[in-house]
Formats: structure tokens, C-alpha cells, sequence
């Protein structure tokens, strides 16, 4: 069976009290697969760079200054913010090794292509068929990923965000960069008259503008800085459409004060899951309470997830929703429901994930 379990982060995160129990909530981290739906035979990208030339960074209002706030504006010069952006993506989608070989090429398509040059300066531009067919033919690629537009703007802002060295927590305030991204990202097949994907961008980004201490001062390298990262960020949320990605999603099992179940969620707490299902099973079979055997059982479906026994898993979690019907406990029905429906679809996209 793939293994689509690659680690477990932390363990309690946090306890929501009941009358005689507790529910213990823990993130893991499940492969989930591209969004996009390839067709068969897609094993060589090509990315290109088809956006407009690059334009200033201009931020007016308050800027800091040698720790004062004054009326100012900064403008600052963006030389390859779509370069940037396409280089980062195919670096990511490279490293997760679906495809074959992933190819970034070296030079504006736009700014190349015999166009008028209004439109080519200024608006969300496709490829035509024959350029992709031509430039399919050229690089010896199968698709095309093509970012056809990309605009931004930016402003500063002040937040609070929790630090952490390791031993101490506390919150800093922060200088940030609020980085707007619009764009379109496009992906075509050779011998389609329309694109096989559109990716509509409009996003924003916040990007620590100061380093810590915070030093409040506003610089264009400091800026500067501040967007590359925000544009990198970007990549990294749009590369997930065409690739397998590793994902952080909450799980939940439930305990009470009685000693052996004390037992369970140690073994738990260790990811010890098989000795915790043990516990588990053993209480579950000892018991004749629904709304018991539900919890267990659910504890059970939860142990065979992260063993990577979705099927078994889904067993389980069927039963703990067949017992928690006749349950006069709404919040545990309607929890069972959803990790029943959690659980259908890691299987449905497990298929996705062979292919």
C-alpha cells in the first residue's frame, strides 16, 4: 500500500471537557493529490514566463523612518517579480518528482512575441495554439504551464505575531509588507484550441519587513526583500495544483478518567498507535454503552489512519457512526459523520495517487 502518512506533528493540541471524557485534538499530515486532473502521458513541463514587464513598487502613506511615521511615499524598482514567481514553481514542482523533467525557459514569452504592444504591456495575454504547439515541438515538452498575468501592489501594516526560541514564547509587533498578487496562471496541451487550466491569482500576503529587533525603518532593500518572499510564498500555495502535496489536517480521539483509558491515550501520546488500539479494542469489547463503543470505536478507526490501513480505518469509523445514531449527543454524531466523509475521501484520492 503507498504510504500516505509522513509524519505526525506535535501530539495534544488541545482537550475540549465532557461530563466523564475528553476529546484530544492532534494535527497529521496526509498526502493529498494534485488538484488538477492530468491526462495520461503528461511527463514533460514547460514554464514559461508570458507576463507583462515588471513596474515599480509604490508604497504612500506612512513610512518609518529612523523611528518616525511621515507622510512619504517609496518607490521601489521590481526587476523579475514573474521570474521569480515561475522559478520558484518549477523548482517545487521539480523536487516533488511527478514528471519526468520540468523545463523553465530562459526569456519572456510576451516580451518577445511579435504583438501589439499595448496589449501585450498591460493585459492578461494567452498563448495562442500555434505557440504552444510550437513551442512544445521546440522544447520536446508534453504541457505547458504559462503565467500570463501578474500585477501587484503593497502597503505596510502593523501585527502582532508570536515568537518562540525554543524555551520562551512572546509576541513581537511587527513592521509587516501587505503584498497584493493578481494573476493568471494558464496550462496548455498541444492541439487544444482552449487552455486545459485557468488559475485565477488574487491574493494577499503578509511579509515581516523588518527584521527582530524591529527596527522600524522602511528601506527599498528592505522592501524589496519583504516582496520577493511574498511572490515565493505564492509559489509554493499555486505549485500544490500540479503536484502531490503534503497536507496538515486535525484528528481527534476521545479519553476518560478511568485508568486503562489513561493507558490508551499515553500509548497515544508516544504514537504508540498499535499498543493504544489494544487498550482501545479491549475497552471496546468489554463495553455495552453506545455512545461508548462509538468513542472507541472511533479511536480504533483513528489508530488504523495512522498505521495506513485507510480501509480498516474507514471500518471502524463506520461502526462508531452506526453507534453514535442512537447517541442523545449531537456534537459526537455530527464529529463521526465527518470523519467518516474525511476518511471516503483519502480512499478516493488514494486511487488518484497510484496513477
Amino acid at each position: 500500500m503507498m504510504k500516505v502518512m509522513r509524519r505526525i506533528f506535535g501530539f495534544v493540541l488541545a482537550g475540549l471537557l465532557t461530563a466523564c471524557s475528553t476529546v484530544y485534538y492532534m494535527p497529521i499530515e496526509i498526502l493529498e493529490p494534485a488538484t488538477i486532473e492530468f491526462p495520461a502521458g503528461i511527463e514533460r513541463l514547460l514554464i514559461v514566463d508570458n507576463a507583462p514587464a515588471a513596474q515599480p513598487l509604490t508604497i504612500t502613506g506612512k513610512i518609518m523612518t529612523a523611528g518616525k511615521l511621515q507622510d512619504d511615499t517609496l518607490v521601489v524598482s521590481i526587476d523579475s517579480a514573474s521570474t521569480v514567481l515561475c522559478s520558484s514553481l518549477g523548482w517545487l514542482i521539480a523536487d516533488n518528482s511527478s514528471f519526468a523533467d520540468i523545463l523553465l525557459l530562459d526569456s519572456s514569452i510576451r516580451r518577445t512575441a511579435a504583438r501589439d504592444v499595448f496589449a501585450a504591456d498591460t493585459f492578461d495575454v494567452h498563448l495562442t495554439p500555434d505557440e504552444v504547439r510550437q513551442l512544445c515541438e521546440e522544447q520536446g515538452v508534453d504541457a505547458i504551464i504559462s503565467l500570463d498575468f501578474l500585477t501587484y501592489t503593497a502597503e505596510q501594516a502593523y501585527y502582532k505575531f508570536n515568537m518562540n526560541d525554543g524555551e520562551y514564547e512572546w509576541v513581537e509587533n511587527g513592521l509587516f509588507l501587505d503584498v497584493n498578487l493578481k494573476g493568471v496562471l494558464r496550462m496548455y496541451l498541444p492541439g487544444q484550441d482552449t487552455p486545459f487550466n485557468v488559475n485565477n491569482i488574487n491574493t494577499t500576503i503578509h511579509s515581516l519587513l523588518t527584521g527582530l529587533p524591529v527596527l522600524y525603518s522602511t528601506s527599498a532593500e528592505n522592501v524589496r526583500y519583504a516582496f520577493y518572499y511574498a511572490v515565493e510564498s505564492l509559489a509554493e500555495t499555486e505549485y500544490t495544483d500540479y503536484v502531490s502535496h503534503w497536507v496538515e489536517t486535525p484528528r481527534w480521539y476521545y479519553t476518560s478518567f478511568a485508568s486503562r483509558w489513561q493507558e490508551g491515550t499515553a500509548f497515544m501520546q508516544r504514537g504508540s498507535w498499535k499498543s493504544a488500539a489494544a487498550v482501545w479494542l479491549s475497552l471496546y469489547n468489554e463495553t455495552t454503552k453506545p455512545k461508548v463503543r462509538a468513542r472507541l470505536a472511533s479511536n480504533l478507526a483513528l489508530c488504523n489512519e495512522l498505521t495506513d490501513n485507510i480501509p480498516k480505518a474507514l471500518e471502524w469509523a463506520n461502526e462508531a457512526n452506526r453507534l453514535s445514531v442512537n447517541v442523545n449527543d449531537t456534537t459526537t454524531r455530527a464529529r463521526q459523520q465527518q470523519y467518516v466523509s474525511l476518511l471516503t475521501d483519502r480512499i478516493a484520492k488514494a486511487e488518484r495517487l497510484k496513477k
